[in-house]
């Protein structure tokens, strides 16, 4: 997730599926606003990053190109070329518009004062904090420390495990906590949650009733994630023959969503839910990938293995 970095910008290539009406949205909120184009380009054929060459031809046209030094020459549509930058601000105060809070730069760049809000059935301060790095921990940590009882939001699970192991706070991951909209918050998750780390937490009633159906989803989550792994690894296997044999690596063809379905025995209905929960995140991130082929070439992660 781009927001995590130093300086947040998302690159074109990187909107790809439900990503796009999105950032569409983002867009019209002025929450992404356009910057300088890319200055380097992945290649499609072997997935190497290759610098961009401009050249002007004889009507006066510029375009871009990479020259790969496997795969030769290729050009790259001006489209696959913007970028946009993340308004911080203005993104934190969409997200939590739900709780009608008042968002406040506490540290450039890195730490927001949201306000207070109703969760667990009691009132708590929210904070929201990105950019995880070494150096700059420090001030953070002075700011939350007299503050324990505040919630912390993080962009990425991966930051929220660097920051619980300074901070005192409760800390909440956005991309598992946002709807399947991708810029609301699904409060039902986060009362859960802190009700599982704070057990006199108080929750909604219709906790303990979606309980059953949560446990039920998340089993048909993993058989579809199983099932979707089992492609990746037979679609490598397939890129890296093809590359053999042709010279050119091919993509094995993406089995549709209703037929991942019927290879688990689950409904299109179903199918379509489980990929729109907010603990399919994984999921998601595999069905994108299963028709990225310079991503799928390099991936040495989850396909090594399905979970049983």
């Amino acid at each position: 997730m781009t927001w995590e970095i130093n300086h947040p910008v998302l690159n074109a290539h990187e909107v790809v599926g439900d990503l796009a009406a999105l950032v569409t949205t983002l867009q019209k909120q002025g929450i992404l606003l356009p910057t300088t184009p890319a200055a380097a380009f992945t290649c499609t054929e072997c997935g190497e990053r290759q610098r961009l060459i401009y050249i002007t031809g004889q009507k006066d046209t510029t375009h871009a190109y990479i020259n790969c030094r496997d795969c030769g020459p290729s050009r790259v549509e001006d489209s696959l070329l913007l970028r946009w930058q993340i308004d911080s601000r203005k993104f934190i105060g969409a997200i939590f518009q739900s709780f009608d809070l008042s968002v406040r730069e506490h540290l450039p760049r890195q730490l927001w004062h949201l306000g207070r809000a109703n969760l667990a059935g009691r009132s708590r301060d929210v904070w929201f904090v990105r950019n995880y790095q070494p150096s700059q921990v420090d001030p953070v940590v002075t700011a939350l420390k007299t503050r324990p009882k505040s919630i912390v939001f993080a962009p990425l699970e991966s930051s929220v495990l660097r920051w619980q192991a300074k901070l005192p706070n409760l800390v909440f991951a956005l991309e598992s906590t946002l709807g399947s909209d991708g810029i609301s918050l699904d409060i039902e998750a986060i009362e859960s949650r802190i009700a599982e780390l704070e057990p006199k937490a108080k929750v909604s009633k219709t906790t303990d009733k979606v309980s059953a159906r949560r446990a039920l989803r998340l089993s048909h989550i993993e058989l579809l994630r199983n099932e979707l792994i089992k492609h990746l690894r037979s679609a490598r296997d397939h890129a890296y023959a093809q590359k053999e044999l042709t010279g050119k690596s091919k993509l094995l063809k993406r089995p549709s969503k209703k037929k991942l379905g019927e290879l688990v025995g689950l409904r299109s209905d179903t199918v379509t839910r489980c990929f729109q929960d907010r603990s399919a995140k994984e999921l998601g991130l595999l069905w994108k990938l299963a028709v990225d082929l310079p991503r799928l070439i390099k991936w040495t992660g989850s396909i090594s293995k399905v979970r049983t």
